[in-house]
């Protein structure tokens, strides 16, 4: 009886397994069709001869755009996007359709840029539009409220004038989101900056030495941001050795490492051919090992030997001076009354020339870390 049970719902279970299939409805086969596309893009480029815009390096010929559905891929090359319209032939059902220049993104500082874009379409759709944006690049230009600007490179490569009459400002396209250096040569001294361009934005970084600020302001192309204040370095970055690794802080502040078989060096150039009381200083450091020390380099008279001092900027002789042939550092009063009298010469450092060195610590304190935060001398002070 159970194996006479079993034969029966057995066979029912495969009548009722039948039936659903017969019921099911088949999934409709793809159909070919012809799908045509066209691109939509907006450039306001100047018609008249003046100064670089941003738009002006838009490339509009050379792409390749792609389609792929859900059976196979299609490929257009050499495409110049004004004025296009292609039809593929034979396209199965939902499809994306993707178009860029095969040199986007290859290079990280340019003078021209390409535009990109992406359109899905559905599988009844037989046209398209894909729009074509900036999604890749920033506009960077340098300026000065005078001449003060000479030139500008970002990661060593020259940034170009934005006219031929205007010398003092220069431009350049980067790939955005990317932190880049840049170093502006100006008639005071070179200004590095980090920048970190925002994608399809123009930033501008303005020169004004009556401020001492460096400003840098991002604008879209209809829209100004807040400005954001970057100052100059407190001390030219020509004038520093030793390092390769350092950036400038938001108050002007240098902030580095110095090399593995170097000593970071910093110095002052100064007239000379004055007494030493004749010159007054502000130094403000900080390394790790807080072994940093300023030499000053001063000679009785023309024949006599230059002679060697040293002023502790850090740690437990902090404000005292070393001087040939002292066991213990000395206090200024006792180094003026010995040496006020002497003249400060120049001290040709390797190939630096300078009056005043300041040291991240001995010649064989590599790899140092630091930072300067105020570092100026100045003439007519009879103290130091």
């Amino acid at each position: 009886m159970k194996k006479f049970l079993a034969i029966i719902l057995g066979v029912l279970a495969f009548a009722s397994c039948s039936s659903e299939r017969k019921n099911e409805t088949p999934a409709p086969q793809l159909q070919a069709r012809d799908v045509n596309v066209s691109f939509i893009y907006e450039l306001v480029k100047p018609m008249t001869v003046k100064d670089h815009e941003a738009t002006d390096g838009a490339v509009l010929t050379g792409y390749r755009m792609v389609l792929k559905d859900q059976r196979q891929e299609f490929v257009v090359d050499s495409i110049n996007i004004e004025n296009f319209t292609h039809t593929f032939n034979g396209v199965y059902g939902k499809f994306t359709v993707t178009v860029m220049h095969p040199r986007v993104r290859t290079a990280d500082v340019t003078f021209e840029y390409y535009l990109s874009g992406e359109q899905e379409g559905n599988s009844s759709e037989d046209r398209v539009s894909v729009n074509l944006t900036n999604n890749d690049y920033t506009y960077i230009t340098v300026r000065s409220r005078a001449d003060e600007v000479k030139g500008s490179k970002i990661e060593n490569v020259v940034m170009r004038q934005v006219s031929t009459n205007n010398p003092h400002a220069f431009y350049a396209y980067v790939v955005s989101g990317k932190d880049l250096l840049m170093i502006t040569e100006t008639t005071r001294g070179d200004i590095p900056t980090k920048i970190n361009g925002q994608v399809n934005k123009q930033h501008i970084y303005y020169v004004d030495f009556e401020t001492k600020t460096l400003l840098n302001y991002s604008l879209g192309f209809d829209k100004v941001l807040t400005p954001e204040k970057i100052h100059p370095p407190v001390i030219n970055i020509r004038h520093i050795k030793g390092t390769d690794n350092f950036t400038i802080g938001s108050n002007g502040e240098i902030i580095g490492k110095g090399r593995n078989n170097s000593r970071v060096t910093a110095w002052k150039e100064v007239a000379g051919n004055k007494k030493l009381k004749g010159y007054s200083f502000e130094i403000d450091v900080e390394t790790k090992r807080k072994h940093s020390f300023m030499n000053v380099y001063v000679a009785k008279d023309r024949s006599s030997k230059n002679v060697r001092l040293s002023y502790y900027a850090e740690g437990t002789n902090k404000g005292k001076w070393g001087k040939p042939g002292a066991p213990n550092p000395v206090t200024t009063e006792e180094i003026l009354r010995e040496f006020g009298e002497y003249t400060v010469v120049h001290f040709f450092d390797e190939f630096n020339v300078g009056n005043f060195f300041w040291r991240s610590g001995s010649s064989n304190e590599y790899n140092e870390e630091f930072t300067i935060k105020k570092f100026n001398v100045t003439e007519g002070s009879e103290r130091i």
